[in-house]
């Protein structure tokens, strides 16, 4: 056909292959807002909000430099100040690039007077990133598709129409329309660094440029760890599948490399930090982390099992849809006698939207059992097998599946949020109240409790420090914990102490110690609730 004859895309066709795509971005934004506008209180949507939350806030507080830019858990600046060699709130498991945006967006956006305002800022930061990693995904399916086309293979979808159910099929799931907001490295930002990496590589191999995807690789490695997987695969893909190029692969795998050194550079030389400390914190992630507690793991498999099947309904059988859909594309893409295109195929990119997650989870299994969330990077995989299987099925069928799908997520989506416990979003409110900026408080509370160092301690229930911005210490008079005076020795700034006896009874000898160290009369903070707050004595 000659040029000028060539079917242009219309603008009736371009907007009716938006109309999923946008239904999806519509879709995701309706679940997310069912977590906006409450405090951090549903399990790992309240826990890792509010720790991430309030590394923020001390970005806001402190500067993005301060301490090199270490991520500060405590209220308190680390021991010693600027330039000390101890430093036992900073939280380097990760890369500093969530906290330091939603730092950014508080300041942008201010927070005075504002209800639950730096949480839902929190929230705002993965919300945009999942809106947008949709848009990418139809884009990614829809390009892989035309691929396949240029190639010679017969297709029931337009590409862009199945991009789009692509789109919705990620959409329905709540890992993405729910967990989108989860303010945690390992989401929402981090997977859509990865997906535009996946994309730019995808364009370079049609001639574009590779600015694009350094960009995208190093602001994905900026957000976290995890955003090293997608670098690596696409330099290992162009040297299993172009070895002419196999210079130019070798060249990506070491810009992945510098990506890594910097980052671990960063991090070796924040205060108290070590390649050992650092070692130790992916250990407890990985296969030695499971121990030998046998009945521990069962317990932990049974919960990981039924809370992935409520954030991915049907999972398991959408994996195998993947695994038949990855195998079949990586076999067309080697028949003789297709046509030839540059970019990736189906077969391609479903290996490059898989091997990520599922490589995080053989890597660090631990970490797998613990956080539900951990396969967060498989919805794009599963959705796009799902288009892609409809390639083959037809639409209506198609249609029926991401419906049933819909139905599914849903009503998971309302067992997900049911699940929630607002006592330490509580407590932290309760202090902040009745206690001063500054001031330091301890508690029997089941929080931060003492590290075995004297200077440090662990964070346990964030909920309680991001809603307090006090510096806390718990589980204080607990059996096996310092008591009352132990506890006053390690933090000497603290002048308040936070007695609850609720749900449970305090211990009657702890609540001796503390009237007895108390100044003046108790509040009660909670009445009808046997929560009261003492000033201690000097």
């Amino acid at each position: 056909m000659p040029a000028s004859s060539a079917p242009a895309a219309s603008i009736p066709g371009v907007l009716r292959g938006l109309v999923l795509p946008v239904l999806a971005v519509l879709l995701t934004a309706l679940g997310m807002t069912r977590v906006f506008g409450d405090p951090f209180q549903h399990e790992w949507l309240g826990h890792n909000g509010a720790r991430y939350a309030h590394i923020a806030r001390n970005y806001e507080r402190f500067g993005l430099t301060h301490l090199g830019g270490a991520p500060l858990l405590d209220v308190a600046q680390a021991p010693g100040g600027e330039g000390s060699a101890s430093a036992p709130d900073i939280y380097a498991h990760h890369p500093p690039g969530l906290s330091m945006t939603i730092a950014v967006v508080d300041r942008l956006l201010g927070v005075e007077g504002e209800a639950f305002a730096r949480e839902d800022h929190a929230r705002l930061v993965p919300a945009v990133a999942t809106l947008v990693s949709i848009v990418v995904l139809a884009w990614l399916v829809a390009a892989a598709l035309g691929v396949d086309a240029a190639r010679g293979d017969a297709q029931a979808l337009s590409p862009a129409w199945a991009g789009g159910l692509a789109a919705v099929a990620l959409a329905v799931m709540p890992m993405v329309n729910l967990y989108g907001a989860h303010p945690d490295p390992q989401g929402a930002p981090v997977l859509l660094g990865s997906l535009a990496t996946v994309l730019a590589y995808h364009r370079w191999l049609r001639g574009h440029g590779l600015l694009p995807w350094l960009v995208a690789s190093a602001l994905a490695v900026f957000f976290d760890w995890y955003g090293l997987y997608a670098p690596t695969l696409c330099a290992v893909h162009l040297f299993l599948t172009q070895p002419t190029r196999r210079l130019a692969a070798l060249g990506l795998g070491g810009w992945t490399l510098l990506l890594f050194s910097v980052g671990l550079w960063w991090l070796t030389s924040l205060p108290g930090m070590s390649l050992d400390r650092l070692a130790g914190a992916a250990g407890l992630r990985g296969p030695a982390g499971l121990g030998g507690d046998i009945e521990g793991l069962g317990r932990h498999l049974g919960a990981w099992w039924s809370d992935t099947l409520r954030l991915m309904p049907a999972w398991p059988v959408l994996t195998l849809v993947l695994a038949w859909e990855g195998w079949r594309g990586l076999r067309m893409a080697r028949s003789p006698g297709r046509g030839q295109a540059t970019g990736l195929g189906s077969g391609s990119l479903l290996f490059l939207l898989a091997a990520p997650p599922l490589l995080h989870a053989i890597l660090f299994p631990a970490g797998l059992l613990v956080h539900s969330y951990w396969l967060f990077g498989l919805p794009p995989a599963l959705a796009a097998a799902v288009a892609l299987a409809c390639q083959r099925w037809r639409a209506p069928v198609g249609v029926l599946l991401v419906g049933l799908l819909a139905v599914a997520g849903w009503s998971a989506a309302d067992e997900l949020l049911a699940r929630e416990d607002p006592v330490p979003a509580l407590v932290g409110d309760l202090l902040a109240r009745h206690t001063a900026p500054g001031e330091a408080v301890l508690t029997n509370f089941d929080t931060n409790p003492f590290a075995d160092n004297a200077a440090g301690y662990v964070m346990k229930l964030p909920e309680v420090t991001f809603a307090s911005d006090r510096q806390v210490r718990g589980r204080v008079g607990r059996s096996g914990e310092p008591s009352l005076a132990e506890a006053r020795t390690r933090l000497p700034a603290a002048r308040w102490f936070l007695l609850v006896g609720w749900p449970e009874s305090a211990d009657p000898a702890l609540v001796a110690e503390v009237s007895a160290a108390t100044l003046g009369e108790p509040l009660q903070v909670m009445p009808g609730v046997a929560v009261s707050l003492h000033r201690l004595a000097e």
